[in-house]
């Protein structure tokens, strides 16, 4: 399904295990690259007791990183739920005439980003029923490419910023931790066009609970979705993420990874690992076939060991 405003609103789940995030990344001319999320998970009956955080990060060309990441209390947390509009502590992400804002503070107050999120194509939500439960997951992706500009003022003065990102929001009425074993998903963008990757997996399965797949053909002007459910794992997704492979009669992948620059590390802080990569992919559809190469951000999550991962 196509993305509509609303998917990127708060949506409040009244359960224990309820989890929301709102994903932006950008990968900038200037090679600084951003990624992170303002999220936050709990139960509401127990606001105080919710996590609400920020985990941005800027890396910096030389390899220096600005920390935007934080944590603030649930009354320091403000959303809308008609359409995009969220402030968590000094930062802020909102839609307003279909683009999207984006303003990000350090915790010393001496660092500022402001961003303009420009969406080049249409979006698509999926929605994943969990199996034996009524509990559901929502992937809404609201900018698989978007044009983005803006400025970084800090102690050194304002840097001018524009590049290429991605914007997606997320929501679980039940504990993801339990009903998810983790995940590997990314983006490549090129001059083609870009390619949106997703493989999700389950406790104990060696069989994903679904994989996904889009591409934007810039030539074209088409956009190209096909999601897959209860397929073999495909090549690449493993510990090392070293590429993703989907076969769909509307849409066929074949990507490879290289030249991983890890961004965040598992550890005590994050369950996940996030990467940016050389990637090559051939692209098939009822249309046409491209032969694409280009800048990959990916992450892999885990949050329980899986064997076959």
């Amino acid at each position: 399904m196509m993305a509509c405003p609303t998917d990127q609103a708060w949506h409040p789940q009244p359960g224990p295990g309820y989890v929301e995030w709102w994903y932006v990344d950008a990968i900038f001319t200037t090679r600084d690259v951003l990624s992170g999320s303002l999220g936050l998970w709990g139960s509401l009956k127990e606001p105080a007791a919710m996590t609400v955080r920020s985990d941005f990060m800027l890396w910096r060309p030389g390899g220096a990183v600005l920390d935007l990441a934080g944590a603030v209390p649930f009354a320091d947390f403000q959303a809308s739920t008609a359409d995009c509009d969220v402030r968590l502590g000094p930062h802020h992400l909102r839609r307003q005439d279909g683009q999207f804002f984006l303003t990000l503070v350090n915790a010393g107050q001496d660092c500022r980003l402001e961003l303009e999120f420009r969406p080049h194509c249409p979006g698509f939500n999926y929605r994943h029923d969990f199996a034996g439960s009524d509990g559901a997951f929502w992937w809404a992706v609201a900018a698989p490419r978007a044009q983005v500009t803006g400025r970084l003022v800090d102690t050194a003065g304002e840097t001018a910023l524009d590049g290429v990102g991605y914007h997606d929001h997320n929501w679980s009425s039940i504990s993801i931790t339990k009903m998810f074993a983790g995940w590997q998903w990314g983006r490549l963008h090129a001059a083609e066009g870009t390619l949106v990757w997703a493989c999700v997996f389950g406790p104990g399965r060696a069989v994903p609970l679904f994989q996904a797949a889009y591409w934007w053909d810039e030539a074209t002007a088409t956009p190209h979705l096909a999601f897959l459910r209860d397929q073999p794992r495909p090549p690449g997704v493993g510990e090392r993420c070293t590429g993703f492979r989907l076969n769909a009669d509307e849409l066929m992948v074949d990507l490879t990874l290289t030249q991983p620059l890890s961004l965040a590390r598992r550890s005590a802080r994050y369950t996940y690992g996030r990467f940016l990569a050389h990637g090559e992919a051939i692209i098939r559809t009822p249309l046409c076939r491209r032969a694409i190469s280009g800048p990959a951000l990916h992450e892999i999550q885990q949050f329980t060991p899986v064997s076959d991962l």
